[in-house]
């Protein structure tokens, strides 16, 4: 890495990216590398500092990454040779999400210096999980972002290019396809008898999916993030198909609304 300083932009969904984030930026403040780190969806893409090493980070959703995710990364402006990595987390099967969004980056004149994908529990849990399996995982996800970012810094990180990218993974259409298919077939409801109107779901939808009148409302703006079900203080939103659903959280509903 050429550069001290670090502009760190991130999405979290339910905390697993955020924690890889932080353990990151935890390493590059030991070697002296400044960072500043910004919520992707409330940062504008075309006014990044371009002075500035770029990291992104985000978790890997239905073998891609969330619309807004892309969105994101398709907004921002020419790089002039500005270096960027990127780390992602997942629980089973990225996509080749690396050489998708190497793609994206490079045709922006960005210098990619370093991609890492980094195994987290899954958040889409419809059997019951073993807590301890699940620290066991975060620890070892934990300790390869250390090593990743010490990469970064020592300039051995690396991100190829995939040889080999099918199209319709590449398409950013593909990707709002399979979340409309998603969202149709998750479709979210309140049980207005366990809801306590806290207002938590209205304030973590990353998307504004939810009013707040009465009772919180769902739009058609959902990327199954999973945030609203999954932080439910009393359980009252579940998915209207199936009520076998076990909520995974990495971290507390404060870290999220930062």
């Amino acid at each position: 890495m050429n550069r001290k300083k670090v502009a760190f932009y991130y999405f979290s969904g339910t905390g697993n990216t955020l924690l890889i984030v932080r353990e990151m930026i935890k390493v590059f403040r030991k070697l002296n590398i400044q960072v500043e780190a910004h919520n992707m969806l409330h940062s504008d893409p075309e006014g990044i500092p371009l002075h500035k090493t770029i990291g992104i980070a985000f978790p890997v959703a239905c073998f891609t990454t969330y619309p807004s995710v892309r969105d994101f990364l398709t907004k921002l402006p020419d790089g002039r040779g500005t270096e960027i990595f990127m780390v992602d987390t997942y629980s089973s099967f990225s996509g080749l999400l690396t050489g998708q969004i190497r793609s994206i980056v490079t045709k922006k004149n960005y210098i990619p210096i370093g991609a890492r994908e980094i195994k987290m529990p899954n958040n889409f849990n419809f059997k019951p999980y073993r807590e301890e399996k699940y620290a066991r995982i975060v620890k070892k996800g934990l300790l390869q972002a250390k090593y990743f970012s010490h990469d970064i810094v020592y300039g051995i990180s690396s991100w190829k290019p995939t040889p080999f990218i099918p199209v319709f993974l590449s398409n950013s259409g593909f990707a709002r396809r399979v979340f409309t298919f998603m969202k149709r077939k998750y479709a979210l409801s309140i049980d207005n008898i366990k809801c306590i109107r806290c207002g938590k779901c209205y304030k973590l939808c990353p998307v504004d999916n939810i009013e707040m009148e009465n009772y919180p409302e769902f739009l058609d703006r959902c990327q199954l993030c999973l945030r609203c079900i999954s932080f439910c203080p009393t359980e009252a939103i579940r998915f209207k198909e199936r009520e076998d659903f076990y909520p995974y959280t990495a971290v507390e509903y404060e870290d999220i609304i930062q």
